[in-house]
């Protein structure tokens, strides 16, 4: 009774707060009005006033939370690095985190998913950058930015040849041999002292975005790490060496992660205010759901985007209990996609892969997990890119169509045609925790369609540790695999998943039509003439039905009333540039 009671009155404090909140949005909707009064030009005037004085605030923590813990913290390693360099370490460019939204929807101009966001991207520790040709990127790097005060680095200037060893060392390093970067990028010198360039071995319209942006590459350690320590997996040697916003304070494996603000760092907003706001944050490792809302309920969480939004059932209840909680709606980032290992029988043949598509009924999966509120159709192309890239499944040829439909009779007569009458028998590993803990329940539904309608027998196991997984995932050390992989855009996606021989060899794939139509895109600048290709990749794909995908769960970032600055951004940069009203959260919290 006695917590009923307090949550009674925080309800109370939410709800009045939004009311008095939701009086300056009326007067700035005057300001909207086709007649602008003089009486209203005031209102908004004063509003305005009073915005620039109440915000933003310093000080203060901001919690947020993982369901996973990052696996490394050495770039070296590839795909297995997910360490926090986007908030200790910095990058040439950045996402232009001003950006009218309505221009650049949140999700695709901060989710880094697309080859063509140039438009939204902005100078980061290189203040500029150009083109002369298509083999060719120059950065122009940033005066005055400085590495953060430990050794070896010890506060000294960040210059054009720190950026070109760095780039040096990924292109050497074994372990990327086959990514995008080490695949395309031919040189990389500096010219001087605030100059690098980038040559390429060919014409390459996703250089920009993996040199300047993508996180496993892109976020900029320096040269003096390896050469001091040898080996940079140990989280200890970045701290306090990094040129991001924060230092990495401490770290648990498994627990939590510290950060304190970095009080050195070069960026400031729009009105001159150094940045980060906050005086630090905490990342808490939550694999479990019920742990993560309790902690969300009890206002121990300020905000989660990405990795950290939470499933639609959950927003519902949510909001009943925690009024004056905000939302924002996102496709999940994650496709679920179950991944047979083609380079063993029988999943070498595709009538094999199209049967057991064919033999799953993906709409029901849609209204029993999620309440219909899934896309049913959203691999290989997402729904949310543009036509024709992705082609809608009502608009897919019929011959294609019925693969991703229920047709359990004609998937009998493949697998029958394929040799295997009566069906056969294989594990799926799987990992499954935060919003991806429904993973559990899909399988055993997938387990049920496949026994019933084709006689094939799986054996579902569940790798709980995260670090396991994605490594057995980079190695294709399966014979068939679940997860929800992150989709990183059009080329991005089929470049390090797909291709022969890639770094990240999703289903083992050997085909010859998709590396060739990838190889074209990859190279054709021309954004027009690039997109009719993906649109003949993405429904050869969809055909050769390299991946069994399921419905694409609607996933919500949240936040707290307390947040200000955030709407629902899917990346880790809003640690830098979101405040929190302490006395808000205080008066809600009694913290």
């Amino acid at each position: 009774m006695k917590k009923k009671f307090i949550w009674l009155i925080v309800s109370c404090l939410m709800v009045a707060a939004l009311v008095l909140a939701s009086c300056a949005p009326a007067v700035v909707e005057e300001k909207k009005a086709t007649v602008v009064t003089k009486e209203a030009e005031k209102k908004a005037e004063k509003v305005e006033e009073v915005v620039k004085k109440v915000g933003p605030q310093y000080g203060g923590i901001i919690t947020g939370y993982y369901a996973r813990p990052p696996v490394g913290f050495d770039p070296h390693d590839g795909g297995t690095c997910q360490g926090y360099s986007r908030e200790t370490a910095d990058s040439l460019l950045h996402v232009d985190w001003y950006i009218d939204r309505d221009l650049f929807p949140l999700n695709e101009a901060m989710g880094y998913y697309s080859e063509e966001n140039e438009a939204s991207w902005v100078g980061g520790v290189a203040e500029s950058w150009e083109r002369p040709d298509d083999t060719t990127l120059i950065f122009h790097i940033r005066k005055g930015v400085y590495w953060q005060s430990e050794p070896p680095l010890m506060g000294r200037e960040f210059v054009a040849e720190d950026a070109a060893l760095y780039f040096k060392g990924l292109l050497d390093a074994p372990k990327l041999v086959g990514t995008p970067l080490e695949r395309n990028v031919d040189s990389v010198e500096a010219t001087g002292k605030y100059t690098v360039v980038f040559k390429m071995k060919q014409p390459w319209v996703s250089d920009l975005k993996y040199i300047g942006l993508y996180y496993h590459t892109a976020a900029i350690l320096a040269p003096d790490l390896w050469e001091t320590y040898g080996d940079v997996r140990d989280w200890r040697v970045h701290r306090g060496t990094g040129l991001g916003p924060w230092i990495l304070e401490d770290f648990v494996a498994d627990s939590y992660a510290n950060f304190i603000r970095n009080p050195t760092y070069w960026e400031k907003d729009p009105d001159g205010n150094q940045l980060p706001y906050a005086d630090g944050y905490r990342i808490l490792i939550i694999p479990e759901m019920a742990t993560q809302v309790a902690a969300i309920r009890t206002g121990a969480i300020d905000f989660g985007s990405g990795s950290a939004s939470l499933p639609s059932d959950l927003k519902v209840s949510m909001e009943s209990t925690n009024p004056g909680i905000q939302y924002a709606a996102a496709p999940d980032g994650g496709v679920f996609t179950i991944w047979p290992n083609q380079s063993i029988e029988p999943f070498g043949d595709v009538r094999v892969r199209q049967a057991l598509s064919m033999g799953l009924n993906r709409q029901e999966i849609n209204d029993t997990l999620f309440d219909g509120t899934a896309t049913t159709f959203s691999w290989p192309a997402r729904h949310t890119w543009p036509a024709p890239v992705f082609t809608p499944l009502e608009e897919l040829p019929e011959n294609i169509r019925e693969l991703y439909e229920y047709h359990p009779e004609k998937a009998k007569q493949l697998l029958v045609e394929a040799g295997y009458p009566n069906g056969f028998e294989f594990p799926i590993e799987y990992w499954a925790a935060g919003a991806y803990g429904v993973m559990t329940e899909a399988m055993e539904m997938i387990k049920a369609y496949w026994k019933e309608n084709l006689n094939v027998d799986i054996s579902l196991v569940h790798t709980s540790d995260w670090g396991v997984h994605i490594t057995k995932t980079m190695a294709a050390e399966y014979p068939c695999m679940a997860t929800g992989h992150q989709q990183e855009g059009a080329l991005g996606c089929a470049g390090k998943m797909h291709r022969t021989g890639c770094r990240y060899p999703m289903g083992r794939i050997s085909d010859s039509k998709l590396d060739d139509l990838l190889g074209q895109a990859e190279q054709e600048m021309d954004a027009t003439k690039r997109n009719e290709i993906l649109a003949e990749l993405y429904l050869h794909m969809a055909e050769q039905m390299h991946g069994i995908s399921m419905p694409t769960m609607t996933n919500y970032a949240f936040w707290q009333p307390w947040v200000k600055g955030f709407n629902g951004e899917v990346t880790s940069l809003a640690y830098t540039y979101i405040w929190i009203d302490q006395e808000l959260k205080k008066e809600m919290t009694g913290r």
